[in-house]
């Protein structure tokens, strides 16, 4: 199903109907909604969302001057370490220049750094200096986001139609369709019965209500319907002869 599906979507740039609104101020608590990074299975860059085990309520503070980093991840065995990180901080633009604070805890953690940042319809993606190749993409703390456009978030399916075939799809199994989609992007995962799994990061754009994956060669438009509140999705494929059903992850 992986390869099959995933071709189609790039066979075959524009802006979105409405530009975004950067009006928002930095300053306030903040949660981790996804982050982009490469996938270790694939070797793709594209959007991921965290384990809810360890990651959960702020992880980012900014007051004018400072900025507060609740780092925490999971280990193998099951365990969430805290690398809380402090930090003093100016703005040039939409660089912040990072000076480890006096009450910083973490001995790991360096005296100087940097970071730019970009908040879009309320959406703050950030990205340190030292670690490049990672973005974090965070929502404001209780803030309301029915604003922005109804694809936008992490959707994973509930069941597949290949071939006039239906399949059930469940959690900790392997045949699973997941879908990430930020503003401007959105990365498919697709794992097979076998657990082999592909993944596909593109550019999208909505204009005159459809949506549309940007590829080199030319947009193909991607057919999608909402159901329930805008809570499912259906994706048809019909070139792969696929149909794929999605709910949207709470978060």
């Amino acid at each position: 199903m992986t390869l099959a599906v995933l071709a189609t979507l790039i066979v075959a740039s524009c802006s979105k109907e409405n530009e975004p609104d950067t009006n928002y101020p930095l300053e306030g608590e903040w949660e981790l909604y996804m982050f982009k990074s490469k996938n270790p299975a694939t070797g793709n860059y594209g959007w991921w969302a965290t384990s809810r085990r360890c990651v959960n309520g702020i992880y980012a503070t900014f007051t004018d001057r400072t900025f507060t980093y609740y780092n925490v991840y999971a280990t193998d065995d099951g365990k969430c370490i805290n690398r809380y990180e402090y930090w003093d901080y100016t703005k040039v633009g939409n660089e912040l220049r990072l000076t480890k604070s006096a009450n910083a805890t973490w001995q790991g953690q360096a005296n100087l750094s940097k970071a730019t940042y970009e908040i879009k319809n309320g959406e703050l993606f950030f990205r340190f200096e030292v670690s490049n190749a990672i973005t974090f993409l965070f929502r404001r703390r209780n803030a309301d986001y029915s604003h922005l456009d109804p694809f936008v978030g992490a959707w994973l399916t509930t069941r597949v139609v290949i071939n006039g075939k239906e399949y059930v799809t469940r959690e900790n199994e392997c045949l699973r369709g997941i879908f990430r989609v930020t503003q401007d992007e959105f990365t498919l995962l697709l794992r097979n019965e076998k657990c082999q799994q592909e993944d596909l990061t593109r550019p999208w754009v909505k204009r005159n209500g459809r949506y549309y994956s940007v590829n080199p060669n030319g947009d193909k438009e991607l057919e999608i319907e909402f159901f329930n509140g805008n809570r499912e999705l259906k994706l048809s494929v019909p070139e792969a002869k696929a149909v794929l059903y999605f709910e949207k992850a709470k978060r």
